[in-house]
This record gives C-alpha cells, structure tokens and sequence, in this order.
C-alpha cells in the first residue's frame, strides 16, 4: 500500500544530519531507526486508531520509547475500506522522531530554532529603531 521509490529508501537510509525531502523518505527514515510500528492488520478509524497511538502518551510510556503508527489497512464503522494508509505520529511524537524530521540531532534542536528567531529579532529591532527616526 505505501508505494516507496527507491531513491526514496536511499535517501532515507543516509544518516546525513540533512532532513527528508519527502514524507516517504521520512517514514523510511523513521522506519530504519526503529521509530515507526507499521500496522497491517485492519483497524476502525472510528474506534481503534486513535486510542491505540494515544496510549503511549497517556499509558506512561516515556518519551524515548514512543513511535510513530503507520496504519495500512483502514476501515470504518460501517466496513468501508480505505486504500490510504494513514501516518500519526510521524512528525513529533518523541523528540528523536521531531529530530529525524529537522535533520538534525535532538541536543540542537532548540538552537536550529533560535538561530533564525534571533536573526529576525534583530532585523525587527533595527527596523524599529529606522522607523524612530524618521
């Protein structure tokens, strides 16, 4: 069901700090490391899958030991099935699957984000000071 090119499978197989280009490559990435459970067997959206991700966050599982869910074969209620896989999780449900995704390893993760805050405070800061003085 979840069609992965095999530029996509290299890409996601290279430990480069850089990030996934793509959501296939990502959930490749995320899978290679062991952060991604794939579900196969049917699964109500209705009912079953979002209690079944939520568990690991309100179960006490700890943080280093949450995965994302890749769900391939959906169904609802009435028995209608979807040929969509369905990924929740797969962009922050732990730090080190938010670190896969930034590229980057979890201890710079905060400085990749302040980096360009402070750049903008101080373009902000010296517009304004321009704008004083006109």
């Amino acid at each position: 069901m979840l069609e992965v090119s095999s530029d996509a499978r290299r890409s996601a197989g290279n430990r480069d700090p850089a990030p996934p280009l793509d959501f296939q490559s990502h959930l490749c990435a995320l899978e290679g490391r062991g952060l991604l459970l794939r579900v196969d067997r049917p699964i109500n959206k209705d009912t079953e899958l979002h209690p079944l991700v939520r568990w690991q966050f309100q179960g006490g599982l700890k943080e280093d030991q949450r995965r994302a869910f890749l769900f391939t074969n959906v169904t609802d209620s009435s028995g209608r099935r979807y040929d969509v896989p369905v990924a929740v999780g797969a962009l922050a449900a732990s730090p080190q699957i938010y670190a896969v995704g930034m590229g980057r390893p979890v201890e710079e993760i905060e400085a990749a984000w302040c980096m360009p805050l402070q750049a903008r405070c101080r373009r902000f800061s010296w517009a304004r000071r321009r704008a004083r003085r006109s």
